[in-house]
């Protein structure tokens, strides 16, 4: 036999996966105009620095913050 359902815990937990997953998306879509605004900073305020084995880009705050306050 099997097991009887919890409608209301079966409700709330169709919800949370739900929410879950728009707060993914969320992030997602965050995360893409981030990356989006970033890569628009001219080549300029942009600098290449190398760390043992990386090389990791630095980019001037003034044009980080000028291209976050565009909006």
């Amino acid at each position: 036999m099997s097991e009887p359902v919890d409608r209301q815990s079966a409700a709330e937990q169709a919800a949370e996966l739900v929410w879950r997953e728009e707060m993914a998306l969320a992030e997602r879509r965050g995360a893409a105009r981030v990356r989006q605004r970033v890569r628009g900073i001219p080549p300029e305020r942009r600098r290449l620095l190398r760390e043992g084995n990386r090389v990791v880009e630095l980019v001037e705050l003034e044009a980080v913050e000028e291209a976050f306050d565009a909006e």
